[in-house]
């Protein structure tokens, strides 16, 4: 379990920046080792969700006053060795989850681009199919009243 910031004492309004981790086979504490961007603020009260190895931290209190409108992404790895699994945590900034942001919103659109050319191009081979259908109707039709 991968705990981060938190509260002091009831009525307190301290709160932390730290992030521990509680192995629950052994129900022992431990910090990992931290890299990258150090800013992280300290609050409590917040949100996180862990997906596709990142874990999202939303809202929250720092010292009694909400937080600025903001997400900060930890990127999570494990290295693992025969009597331990360490947890390395990347602590991206704001102005990455920006970028990560306009990229994903860049590859949406040219996903739904490329989905609008190819729906394009499907219904303009439709046409062509029957027009040159109706035409070979039409030139069969003449060649029975030329027969006939």
């Amino acid at each position: 379990m991968i705990v981060y910031g938190g509260k002091g004492e009831l009525g307190s309004h301290q709160s932390y920046d730290d992030i521990k981790i509680l192995y629950l086979y052994n129900l022992t504490w431990t910090t990992p080792a931290i890299s990258g961007d150090q800013s992280l603020k300290d609050r409590f009260g917040h949100c996180a969700c862990i997906l596709d190895g990142q874990m999202m931290v939303f809202g929250g209190l720092s010292k009694g006053n909400p937080v600025e409108s903001r997400a900060d992404i930890l990127e999570l790895s494990i290295n693992e060795t025969p009597t331990k699994i360490n947890l390395l945590i990347n602590l991206t900034g704001i102005n990455e989850v920006k970028k990560q942001i306009q990229k994903a919103s860049l590859e949406g659109a040219s996903t739904k681009y490329q989905e609008s050319q190819k729906l394009k191009e499907k219904t303009k081979l439709e046409q062509i199919i029957k027009e040159s259908t109706s035409q070979k109707e039409a030139l069969t039709q003449e060649s029975k009243v030329q027969q006939g």
